[in-house]
């Protein structure tokens, strides 16, 4: 009984020296990407909701087009942040499988 429990603490300080080392490795990218979720969200749901008071409830003439287009712009740039997280997110579970996949091959 006390040979397994020794064992057990022994493995688990093994286990979480791992994955100290697998988060320092993934973190920045994770940090990056969840900077940059944390501006898309915003924009897209400021500019959908903008855009669609303004198309619908004012109406688009010579004075809202140039809101309309800002607006418009805001938008694009909030999902090509969106579709770059869920490509970094990509890479990053590509990171956590390639490196699962050396510590494995090592041991």
């Amino acid at each position: 009984m006390m040979k397994q429990e020794k064992m057990d603490i022994t493995a688990s300080v093994y286990v979480k020296k791992e994955l100290e080392n697998f988060q320092n490795k993934l973190m920045p990218f994770m940090k990056k990407t969840r900077r940059m979720t944390f501006i898309s969200i915003p924009l897209i749901t400021f500019s959908v909701i903008n855009l669609f008071f303004l198309l619908f409830q004012v109406g688009i003439s010579q004075e809202s087009a140039i809101s309309a287009v800002i607006i418009s712009l805001a938008g694009a740039i909030g999902f090509a942040l969106f579709k770059e997280t869920l490509h970094k997110n990509k890479e990053i579970a590509n990171m956590s499988l390639e490196y699962m996949k050396d510590r494995i091959a090592k041991e």
